[in-house]
C-alpha cells in the first residue's frame, strides 16, 4: 500500500484534491471513480518530478508574498477551489509577476495541475521553501494550513528585514560622513594659505569633486555589482551557508527558524499518514534555509526502503542527541505525532529566543558601525592636521 496525491471533479463540478491509500495508481483511480469522481489524476508523492520549463521573472517583496499567501490561505479555508481562488487573487495583487503566476495556477488547476507545480516554474518569484511547503500541503491534505504558515513566514521575514534597513541607514550615514571628511584637511590648509573663508569652500569643493567622489562612485558600483551577483537565485545555497555562520545570533536564528519549519511540516505529514521517508523528503523542501534543506534531504535518502525517523534525525547531524533519543522513545511508544508536537513546541521557543538575540545583535552592529565611522573620521582629521602642521608652520616662517 502507498499514498497517492489526486485531483478530481466531484458530482457537483467542484475540483477536489487530497491523498488516498492504494496498492497502485490504477486501484487509486478505480476507488475514486467508484465514489463518483471524474477526470481523476493521481501521482505518487515520491514520483520523480517532471522537467518543467522555467520562467524567469522579477522578484516579489516579502510583504507582497505575505499578502499573496494570506489571501490564498483564507480562500482555501473557505472551501473555494484553486481555480476560483487564484483567479480572484490575480485581480487583487499589485505585482504583475504574481498576477501572471496566479492566472497560470488558476488555469492549470482546471486541467488537474498542482499549485506547487506551477510555482516551481517561477524560480525568481517563489522561494524554494514556498514551493516545498505548498507541495507538502497538497500531498498531506493540509494546504490551507501550509499557505497560512507561509504567510506567517513572509510576515516575519519582512519584519526582520526592517531591522536591516536600520543597520543600512547607520552604515551609509557613516560612509557618507567619512567621504565628506576626507577633503577637509587638504581644504583647510589650502584655505589657510588663501586667507579667506571662500577660499576654504572653493578648495573643499575642488578636493571633493576630485578625487573623493570618483573613488566613492567606483566603490559604490563595485558594491552594486557584488550585491546583484550574490542575490541571484543560483547563489542561494552559497548565500544561505554564509548566513548560518553569522555571529550575533543571526546564524542561530536562521537555523532555529528552519528546524521549526521542518518539524512543523514533518508533524503534519506524519499526522496525515504519509510514510516516514516520503514525509521527511517533503518536509525538507519546506525549510527556508536552502543549505539546511539540502542537508536534511541528503539525510533522508535511503536505499532499500523505509527506515525509522530517528535514524534520519541522527543522520542529519543538525539535532542534539536528546532530540534523537526523544524520537526513538516516541517510535517505541507508537506516538510519533505526539513526539513531533513536543519537538515543534520546543523548537519554536528556541526560535523566539534566537530572534530576540538577533535583533539585539543587529542593534549592536549598528552601534559598532557608528563607532567605526566616527573613529575613521577622527583619524582622517587628526592625521590631516597634525601630519602637516609642523611643515606648514615652517613654510609660513620661511615665507617672504
Amino acid at each position: 500500500m502507498g499514498f497517492f496525491r489526486y485531483t478530481a471533479i466531484d458530482s457537483s463540478g467542484k475540483q477536489m484534491d487530497g491523498t488516498i491509500s492504494a496498492a497502485d495508481s490504477a486501484e487509486a483511480v478505480r476507488s475514486l471513480s467508484g465514489r463518483g469522481f471524474r477526470n481523476v489524476r493521481v501521482q505518487s508523492p515520491d514520483a520523480a518530478p517532471q522537467q518543467t520549463q522555467l520562467i524567469r521573472t522579477g522578484k516579489a517583496s516579502d510583504s507582497q508574498l505575505f499578502y499573496f499567501f494570506s489571501q490564498a490561505a483564507s480562500l482555501t479555508k473557505a472551501g473555494i477551489n484553486p481555480h476560483e481562488a487564484f483567479h480572484s487573487i490575480a485581480s487583487r495583487t499589485s505585482n504583475r509577476y504574481l498576477q501572471r503566476a496566479s492566472e497560470e495556477i488558476s488555469s492549470a488547476s482546471i486541467e488537474g495541475g498542482t499549485i506547487s507545480g506551477v510555482m516551481a516554474k517561477y524560480v525568481d518569484l517563489f522561494p524554494h521553501n514556498a514551493v516545498g511547503m505548498v507541495r507538502a500541503g497538497e500531498f498531506g491534505g493540509f494546504l490551507p494550513q501550509a499557505l497560512d504558515q507561509l504567510a506567517q513566514h513572509f510576515s516575519e521575514s519582512a519584519s526582520f528585514k526592517r531591522w536591516f534597513w536600520f543597520l543600512k541607514l547607520l552604515s551609509w550615514q557613516g560612509l557618507i560622513a567619512v567621504a565628506l571628511s576626507l577633503p577637509l584637511p587638504s581644504a583647510f590648509w589650502a584655505g589657510l594659505r588663501i586667507g579667506t573663508s571662500t577660499g576654504f569652500l572653493i578648495a573643499y569643493s575642488k578636493f571633493l569633486l576630485f578625487p573623493t567622489l570618483p573613488i566613492m562612485g567606483v566603490l559604490f558600483v563595485i558594491y552594486l555589482l557584488v550585491r546583484l551577483r550574490i542575490a541571484r537565485t543560483e547563489e542561494t545555497i552559497r548565500r544561505h551557508k554564509f548566513v548560518l555562520k553569522l555571529p550575533w545570533g543571526l546564524g542561530a536564528r536562521a537555523k532555529a527558524e528552519s528546524l521549526t519549519t521542518f518539524l512543523w511540516t514533518l508533524r503534519n505529514l506524519s499526522r496525515s499518514g504519509i510514510a516516514p521517508g516520503t514525509a521527511w523528503m517533503l518536509a525538507s523542501g519546506s525549510v527556508p534555509n536552502a543549505a539546511m534543506a539540502m542537508q536534511l534531504a541528503e539525510a533522508g535518502k535511503v536505499r532499500g526502503g523505509e527506515r525509522p525517523l530517528s535514524e534520519n534525525f541522527n543522520e542529519a547531524n543538525l539535532f542534539p542527541p536528546d532530540i534523537v533519543s526523544l524520537m526513538q522513545v516516541g517510535e517505541h511508544a507508537g506516538d510519533v505525532v505526539g513526539t513531533l508536537d513536543q519537538m515543534v513546541e520546543g523548537s519554536f521557543n528556541e526560535f523566539l529566543i534566537e530572534k530576540a538575540r538577533s535583533r539585539v545583535g543587529l542593534a549592536s552592529i549598528g552601534c559598532l558601525a557608528v563607532l567605526i565611522s566616527a573613529g575613521i573620521m577622527a583619524l582622517v582629521l587628526a592625521q590631516g592636521y597634525y601630519g602637516r602642521v609642523f611643515q606648514e608652520a615652517e613654510d609660513f616662517v620661511n615665507s617672504p
